[in-house]
């Protein structure tokens, strides 16, 4: 997992805060927990891929054997005529697949269909159509060089051109796979699955393309993943388990001590909470990033017992705070019963402050007659210039400051870890301490600290 450091000139940072911030909305009625969202969410990603694979692709909407421009390895299928041979056969009607009929009006109906679809001028590309009017004359035709069980999806299972929250939904909410127990079936049981990975197109002879690139061992795995990270349940909404709707809320807390007379003597405080959603123009194959912006609200005045002969510093105010992205991946103890057993977060937060605070100073007085008389206040940022400094003295990278790794997993009561930084201002206080606090969010527009 690695962070992109962002370069920005503070000009840049400025545009980059006018411009649009994307909104997202509250968590829906999905049971799972953020945490839980989160790794049903990448688990799916990893199962993805093997959607649009060719040899995939090829059964699920890539071919059509019954449009002269279909791509069909076998040829163009003209389904008029192959009804008008499966209707001259003189036993068609006992292969009708009409189930029970006693009083013969089924029957009736699907040789009408059929008659339909010989008769029609024009030609029939609609697989959907075919399988409903003429389902015994296309399941003869492919068995010419497929196997039994051989047949083509229906438009609604299709995977062209889906992403994969789209086809996580779709496996959700299929008839075929609705259920965990039906989609691993599917998966591991299906024949013509099973024939995909040998390479095979279903065909009588060993003969087709390459098999997945993605091993039936790897389906296998990532498919039991994903089902295991729901808790073995398929949840309402259909996009439960797809995405997450959970969110995280960052806790930013900052004091500044500046005693030496002859500079800034000065103490100061900042505060904040901002809500991190996932971002949704996150990748198929990345992990999930989070995002958020919001403001710092910072008080800053003299030190206690402040004497008139040095310079007086104070102001408050906001300054905007925007994290990048955030990677949060946790990891919690498998059972507890087992008491020594501790979870662990790894997490790369990168954030950057876009302005900076606002406050005044009267620099050291003038001596007149022997007495200290302020000058006018002028302005002077004090917090941001004095956390900035403490944080370039991590690294001579100045990007440095704004990448936080090294996290402390806590795991209690909504916290998920926290994350102090200490430094001297680079030698320009006495102490500055920055505690950032990661949350479980609640979900809603107006999550906060629980």
């Amino acid at each position: 997992m690695r962070l992109k450091l962002m370069v920005c000139a503070t000009a840049i940072l400025l545009v980059v805060w006018l411009m649009p911030w994307p909104v997202q909305g509250a968590k829906n009625a999905c049971p799972l927990t953020v945490r839980q969202e989160a790794k049903a969410t990448n688990a799916f990603k990893k199962l993805a891929p093997v959607f649009q694979e060719p040899r995939c692709l090829n059964c699920h909407g890539a071919v059509n054997p019954f449009s002269r421009d279909g791509g069909h390895g076998g040829g163009y299928i003209d389904i008029r005529e192959e009804t008008k041979k499966f209707l001259q056969l003189p036993d068609f009607q006992n292969s009708l697949t009409v189930g029970a009929d006693p009083d013969g009006t089924r029957t009736a109906r699907d040789i009408a269909r059929l008659k339909e679809i010989a008769e029609s001028p024009s030609e029939i590309t609609d697989n959907d159509f075919i399988r409903q009017k003429a389902f015994d004359p296309m399941r003869k035709a492919c068995k010419e060089c497929h196997i039994s069980s051989w047949i083509i999806p229906m438009r609604h299972n299709h995977f062209v051109g889906r992403s994969a929250k789209e086809m996580c939904v779709h496996i959700k909410t299929s008839s075929l796979t609705n259920q965990p127990d039906l989609f691993l079936r599917h998966m591991q049981d299906d024949e013509l699955v099973l024939e995909g990975f040998k390479g095979r197109r279903g065909l009588l002879e060993p003969v087709g393309p390459e098999p997945p690139t993605m091993s039936f061992a790897t389906l296998e795995k990532y498919a039991n993943e994903w089902i295991d990270a729901m808790g073995e349940k398929f949840h309402r909404p259909p996009d439960c388990g797809c995405v997450v709707h959970g969110d995280y809320v960052l806790e930013f807390q900052s004091s500044i001590v500046s005693s030496d007379p002859y500079g800034d003597p000065a103490q100061s405080r900042a505060s904040a909470v901002i809500r991190l959603e996932a971002s949704e123009a996150a990748s198929a194959d990345s992990e999930i990033n989070y995002i958020g912006q919001g403001m710092i609200a910072y008080q800053t005045g003299p030190m206690p017992n402040w004497e008139p002969c040095t310079a007086l510093v104070r102001g408050q105010g906001t300054v905007p705070m925007r994290v990048f992205q955030a990677f949060i991946h946790i990891e919690e103890p498998s059972s507890e019963s087992v008491i020594s057993q501790k979870g662990s977060a790894t997490i790369e937060l990168l954030y950057g402050l876009l302005g900076g605070s606002q406050e005044t100073t009267t620099g050291m007085p003038a001596d007149i007659n022997y007495k200290c008389v302020p000058n006018k206040p002028k302005p002077y940022s004090f917090w941001s210039s004095h956390y900035i400094s403490g944080r370039a003295e991590d690294s001579t990278d100045p990007m440095k400051m704004f990448l936080l790794k090294d996290w402390t997993y806590v795991g209690q009561n909504g916290v998920v870890a926290t994350k102090t930084l200490r430094s001297t201002c680079g030698g320009m206080c006495d102490q500055e301490v920055a505690i950032f606090t990661l949350r479980e969010g609640d979900g809603s527009e107006t999550s906060s600290s629980k």
